[in-house]
């Protein structure tokens, strides 16, 4: 059986290998090595060259970009240009109440960016008192009244300063506000303010045309009757809607003695961003 073993041919050829291997053993470690440090060193030269390249683009690349913002773009200056434009108010003016325990304080403001509208938090201040905190909407463009009124003092306060808590701003963005806004400042139309007097009573009367596509539920009117240049009494009038292509005829009578002539100046205060304030003729809210 052993003799038989080792006549087979194929012992032979692994004696054969094995004889080889032990002749050229060192060879083949040295081959096995220089292989592999061969190896590496391609590895680490594709590395090193893409590591080149990536540094020359990465400085060609810098050099593009600050060749657009230092040289071609004035990026201060379109910074400026989006800026909001800070808000423009007008001087304080406490007015009589319907009591001599009653008084109203109220001055314009005006909102001169032509793409924000604001939101503005606001109360009135004086030596030893403060109105409670109120709200008012400015649409682009257009004056707003900011008022308090049937505030309980003693006397007319002095010195009446504002102070705006908190200020809200929008930026309209989609056509849809846009319209929308152009709609209230264009298509609301306040035809023929009238301050007149009758003895001791004083009234202002106006028209408002609604030339909107919208039907305004609840519109305000802000009513500030003037003695030349100066506001001498204010007044808000609500209506319960307002129809597309309708006019209202409107009166505000004030309970107040007043005297002198009279001129008068309504200002509109609709929000049309509250989705709840308007509606189509159709019916339904309008979404923006």
């Amino acid at each position: 059986m052993v003799i038989q073993q080792y006549q087979d041919p194929r012992v032979g050829k692994y004696l054969k290998y094995g004889y080889w291997y032990q002749a050229h053993r060192g060879q083949l470690r040295n081959f096995e090595r220089n292989f592999i440090i061969g190896t590496l060193v391609v590895i680490w030269g594709i590395f090193a060259w893409h590591a080149y390249n990536f540094a020359l683009s990465q400085s060609q690349y810098n050099q593009v970009l600050n060749d657009l913002t230092q040289n071609r773009v004035d990026v201060l200056a379109v910074q400026q240009a989006r800026a909001v434009a800070p808000l423009q108010f007008g001087s304080v003016a406490v007015l009589p109440g319907e009591t001599q325990t009653r008084a109203d304080f109220m001055l314009l403001a005006e909102n001169p960016n032509p793409n924000w509208n604001v939101v503005v938090d606001y109360i009135f201040t004086w030596p030893g008192g403060q109105t409670t905190s109120e709200r008012a909407a400015i649409l682009p463009e257009s004056k707003a009244v900011l008022s308090t009124r049937g505030v309980t003092v003693n006397s007319l306060p002095e010195a009446a300063e504002l102070q705006v808590v908190a200020t809200t701003w929008r930026r309209m963005r989609t056509s849809a506000e846009k319209e929308r806004v152009l709609a209230v400042k264009n298509g609301i139309i306040i035809d023929s303010p009238v301050g007149s007097s009758e003895g001791s009573r004083v009234m202002a009367a106006y028209i408002v045309k609604n030339q909107t596509i919208y039907d305004w539920l609840t519109p305000r009117f802000t009513v500030v009757l003037y003695q030349g240049e100066y506001p001498a009494a204010i007044g808000v009038n609500e209506i319960p809607q307002l129809l597309s292509g309708a006019e209202e005829a409107i009166e505000y009578r004030w309970l107040q003695p007043l005297s002198g002539g009279f001129s008068a100046e309504v200002y509109p205060v609709l929000n049309p961003f509250d989705e709840s304030s308007f509606r189509l003729p159709s019916g339904g809210n309008y979404a923006l």
